[in-house]
């Protein structure tokens, strides 16, 4: 200890001395740089994350790590695209002055070349901590509350960690299919926001125990009452009909809507064209969702003739998207309706 720095003996010295100091101190230190590229996956049941699992295995996307190679982008873009999970995208470079980010087609490019760039500004990327107890003339025994805290506060597979990882996990879940909700409209299912307002609640419970250690590092803590946990975690339900279809049997078959990501991909139909003379020629639809890697999209079916429909909507439904069979010409025709269900809750 330096000289200037008293042994704690009291309680009240030992507050004070790990507020100023901590428990530990730094042993060692790593400075550098660093670029992370992340895809988050948003699953909200275990059968679509086991389903997202089998997709990256067999696009050869390994769970374990791996090295970096010029198909991962398509691999991951391919995902991206076919998975029913929400998607989202995120950099961060650290080490660098004035990091120029890459588009996203350019990750893989830029992360290879990441380690020839110049480190101006030099980031804590990794560090050790000792405890005080090696310290000569440390008292042994002075701070197992304080570490018993530490331990209760910091195990990753601790109750205090497991808990408020559920209830982040519960509170992203709730903000997720209410985010879809209100991009349809739908007021149906109330239970959302009340259940992810008792997530918050129980989340700030954590928190303040998380604060009062702060002031107060030698108390004693146990976990508190977590009700929010008790509804298990929600997950998004919806309905699909067709309508009936129109004309005749010749082309191929075509459905634009993908039953299973159309919803969670918050995707809409926002523009339809039809071309006609004496037939229905084509068929136009744009449609527009979440996706970071194709976030508008065209469906065409038809040929090139031609210079209006009419359906009944379902009470409840919308209009998703088109069915039916073309070829040279619209031979065929129909509507996807979707419909939002309250969402059921599994333990």
């Amino acid at each position: 200890m330096k000289s200037d720095i008293p042994v704690p003996s009291t309680e009240d010295q030992v507050i004070e001395f790990v507020k100023k100091y901590g428990d530990s101190y730094i042993s060692e230190l790593v400075t550098g740089a660093e670029y992370y590229a992340v895809y988050a996956f948003i699953c909200e049941t275990a059968e679509q994350r086991m389903s997202l699992e089998a997709q990256l295995s067999a696009s050869g996307i390994s769970l374990f790590g791996g090295s970096l190679s010029a198909d991962f982008q398509t691999k991951i873009e391919n995902v991206c695209k076919t998975s029913s999970s929400t998607v989202t995208f995120q950099q961060i470079v650290s080490g660098l002055k004035d990091p120029h980010l890459p588009s996203q087609d350019h990750i893989i490019e830029y992360a290879l070349k990441f380690f020839d760039l110049q480190i101006d500004n030099p980031a804590i990327i990794s560090y050790e901590s000792s405890s005080y107890d090696q310290v000569p003339g440390f008292p042994v025994n002075l701070l197992d509350q304080i570490r018993k805290n530490v331990s209760y506060f910091t195990d990753p597979n601790g109750d205090f960690t497991k808990k408020g990882i559920d209830i982040n996990e519960l509170i992203n879940q709730c903000e997720n299919i209410d985010n879809i909700y209100k991009f349809y409209n739908f007021t149906q299912d109330p239970k959302i926001n009340s259940v992810k307002e008792l997530a918050y609640i129980d989340l700030k419970k954590l928190k303040s125990q998380q604060d009062d250690f702060t002031y107060n590092p030698n108390n004693k803590y146990s976990l508190p009452d977590l009700p929010s946990l008790n509804e298990g975690k929600p997950a998004l339900q919806f309905n699909f009909k067709d309508s009936p279809t129109y004309g005749g049997d010749g082309g191929g078959v075509f459905n634009d809507i993908n039953q299973s990501t159309f919803l969670p991909k918050r995707t809409r139909l926002v523009n339809v064209k039809l071309y006609s003379g004496k037939y229905v020629d084509k068929l136009i639809a744009t449609y527009e969702c979440t996706d970071p890697i194709k976030r508008t999209y065209v469906c065409e079916h038809g040929g090139n003739g031609g210079g209006a429909f009419q359906c009944q909507i379902p009470d409840g439904y919308f209009v998703a998207g088109f069915r039916g069979r073309s070829g040279s010409l619209l031979d065929q025709f129909g509507a996807v309706f979707a419909k939002l269900l309250p969402a059921t809750w599994q333990k």
